[in-house]
Order: C-alpha cells, then structure tokens, then sequence
C-alpha cells in the first residue's frame, strides 16, 4: 500500500543489547520522492563477512528503477548496506522493466526469504505476475538468484 513505512535493519551489540546502528530505506537511499511515499517492507536477512542484505517488498520504484513509473503493484527487492555501519551500497528490484525480458507488466513480486552461498544471494518469493513466462495460477512461486 501506500503507507509510507521503510524497510530498517538494525544492528545490536551482542555484549549488552545497545543499538550500534539503525539504517532505514529513505530518501538519501531512494532515487525518488515516490519512492519514499510508498511502503517498503523486509522479510529476509542474511549476513556474510562484509555486507548485510534484506529482501522484501516495495511499492514504488527503488535502486535500479530510475523511473517514477512502477509496473506492478509491488515489486521484490534485495537492499545490501556495509556490516560494519550500515551504509547503503546497492539495490536491486524485481518487476520492473529492466529485470523483465518482454518489458510486460507483471503483477505483484515480494522475496519471502533470503539464503546466501558462495554464488550469491537466492530470494525465495511469490509472483502473481508472469516473470519471463506465463504463470501458472493464481500465485506462483520463484527463486531469484542475484551476485553480490
């Protein structure tokens, strides 16, 4: 929907609890107003020596997607900030154009989980929409391999 929430990781220290840092996606992260105005949520966490991934939902466009115009009516995304601090390195989203091979609209994408090898990140996800063929009921499912 439109309710404006970000997606936020934050980490705790493991000695005491205390929050060493909180990184939320908004506007300094967001290549658009729109972006921000719309709900962003995580789902998925992975972590590995250098870089903490998130993988979730958005309602607008993110990372990749420079246009204000969205083709679905959520996308999935994989957001990557540094472990260290937090900061923003990149994001990628799926169900938009550029992830499309046809460059049809799709209906909505969210990445349920996250998983993390050698090889990559996976999302494991659900799609109502026809991610480079014809879905095959009412809600599909998919797996999303993306490199680091």
């Amino acid at each position: 929907g439109s309710d404006g929430a970000n997606a936020l990781i934050v980490k705790f220290s493991k000695v005491n609890g205390a929050v060493q840092y909180a990184s939320q996606l908004d506007q300094q992260k967001a290549p658009s107003t729109e972006a921000v105005a719309n709900g962003d949520e995580c789902y998925g966490v992975a972590v590995d020596v250098g870089s903490v991934y998130c993988a979730g939902k958005t309602d607008g466009p993110l990372g990749e997607s420079t246009s204000a115009t969205k083709y679905t009516s959520a996308d999935a995304f994989i957001l990557k900030l540094k472990k260290a601090d937090g900061t923003f390195e990149s994001i990628k989203q799926l169900g938009n154009v550029s992830e499309r091979s046809d460059g049809a609209s799709s209906g909505y994408e969210y990445c349920e989980d996250l998983a993390l090898d050698s090889s990559g990140l996976f999302c494991v996800g659900s799609t109502t929409g026809d991610l480079g063929e014809q879905n095959g009921g009412s809600t599909d499912a998919f797996i999303w391999h993306v490199s680091p």
